[in-house]
């Protein structure tokens, strides 16, 4: 029952990039995610980029990473820290600099998954009061 309540809160807060998150409400919310991502790239044979795919990855994709700004506020940090990762993507393409800025983007979202595992604050912080279990 936590995993449809979570699923249901985090599309219910698609755009809320505000407030805070429990660790049960993102992660249940991230495994649907990396699920629907898997069936879609095998659905249309190993490559998303069709319309229809690439719709549906970013609808949910945009819920994702509203899910991880607030889980992050919960633990007192910025939502901002998920878009070095996907900075460091774009410089990959740099002559001569590809396997360090991928080494740094991998180092970056090993971070920010133990940023996402990390205890929620039991007090209420800039962000909000404590969000309330599933």
């Amino acid at each position: 029952m936590k995993y449809i309540k979570s699923n249901k809160k985090c599309l219910k807060n698609f755009f809320n990039f505000r407030g805070r998150a429990s660790r049960e409400e993102f992660w249940y919310y991230a495994l649907s995610y990396f699920i629907l991502f898997i069936i879609v790239t095998f659905i249309v044979g190993g490559r998303p980029n069709s319309f229809f795919s690439i719709l549906i990855l970013v609808f949910f994709g945009i819920a994702f990473y509203s899910a991880g700004a607030r889980r992050l506020h919960d633990i007192n940090q910025s939502g901002l820290w998920q878009l070095i990762p996907i900075i460091l993507n774009f410089f990959q393409d740099i002559r001569g600099m590809e396997t360090e800025f991928i080494i740094a983007g991998m180092l970056a979202e090993v971070i920010l998954f133990i940023a996402y595992a990390w205890p929620s604050q039991n007090f209420p912080n800039k962000y909000g009061k404590k969000t309330s279990k599933l």
